[in-house]
């Protein structure tokens, strides 16, 4: 079994490329929708579409975190200290709204 120090054998992780490329992808995606919920937060704007980002971000921290799952940290540092980043963003607008405005549904996001 790998440990943090020992490297997984190569059939348990991504090809390079490809976890990096997937990685990047929904880390820039993730930084610009939590970009955008930093915008409306620091206008006091706590409605449904700022639900709808926060809801996004996790999703896409979610997908993040399974990619790096699949890799060893020692050859994505980068991309952990990303994540770890992204997870502290959401972590901090989450617990700036105000109690008023927490626990309301939020309406899904509808992808066609």
């Amino acid at each position: 079994m790998p440990t943090l120090t020992t490297p997984p054998k190569p059939a348990q992780v991504l090809p390079l490329g490809t976890a990096a490329g997937m990685l990047a992808r929904s880390g820039r995606v993730c930084a610009q929708v939590l970009k955008e919920a930093r915008r409306l937060s620091a206008l006091s704007i706590y409605n449904a579409d700022f639900g709808r980002l926060l809801s996004r971000a996790t999703e896409l921290l979610d997908e993040i975190d399974e990619l790096l799952v699949t890799v060893h940290p020692e050859w994505y540092p980068r991309e952990f200290a990303m994540a770890a980043d992204l997870h502290r963003t959401l972590e901090q607008l989450e617990a700036a709204i105000p109690a008023g405005f927490r626990g309301r549904p939020v309406a899904p996001v509808t992808r066609g």
